[in-house]
């Protein structure tokens, strides 16, 4: 355990110098506070400079952030890639399949209940009440939504009878956001 930021400084420089590539990956530095973030960022972007002027493309850093105003000024000169929902779309369609599926096995459900189960996973995260069936992919559109269909599809595979499923499906205690999940 490192408890001195010094140490854990002069071993990450020792580290990556030492290294033939080196690829390093920060992930969530919006949940750090503002000083961490600066103090965080300051370090690893002096750090890659350096390395880079002493053999260019050695070492790749990799920051995966909300869109915070701090993180996008100390990396103006970064390359910034946007994830949107059109990116992991076919994933979250497949997964959301998957888990109605199991769920379709596990209890005996027909084909009107596994869809019902996606198209409600699917519209519940930002509000909506089905009116007509419409495509995964047309419904998976929100920030957090796969994070709100694991949370949902997981729980009602993991209930014990069929009456809690039917329960947990009905209106009243389906969850209506992420927050509810």
């Amino acid at each position: 355990m490192l408890e001195l930021e010094s140490l854990a400084r002069r071993l990450m420089e020792t580290v990556c110098q030492g290294a033939n590539r080196t690829y390093i990956i920060i992930d969530g530095l919006d949940e750090c506070t503002l000083d961490n973030r600066s103090q965080i960022l300051n370090f690893f972007t002096n750090l890659m400079q350096g390395l880079d002027i002493k053999e260019p493309g050695k070492s790749r850093l990799l920051v995966v952030s909300q869109k915070e105003q701090d993180i996008k000024r100390a990396l103006v000169k970064a390359q910034d890639l946007e994830l949107r929902w059109e990116n992991n779309r076919s994933d979250i369609e497949d997964f959301v399949t998957r888990w109605a599926r199991d769920i379709r096995d596990k209890f005996e459900l027909n084909d009107e209940q596994e869809d019902h189960i996606k198209t409600k996973t699917c519209l519940r995260a930002k509000g909506r009440t089905p009116l007509h069936w419409r495509s995964l992919s047309a419904l998976l559109m929100d920030t957090g939504q796969f994070l709100y269909a694991e949370l949902v599809v997981k729980n009602l595979h993991a209930q014990p009878r069929l009456c809690d499923l039917r329960d947990e499906i009905e209106d009243s205690c389906f969850p209506k956001q992420l927050s509810d999940a």
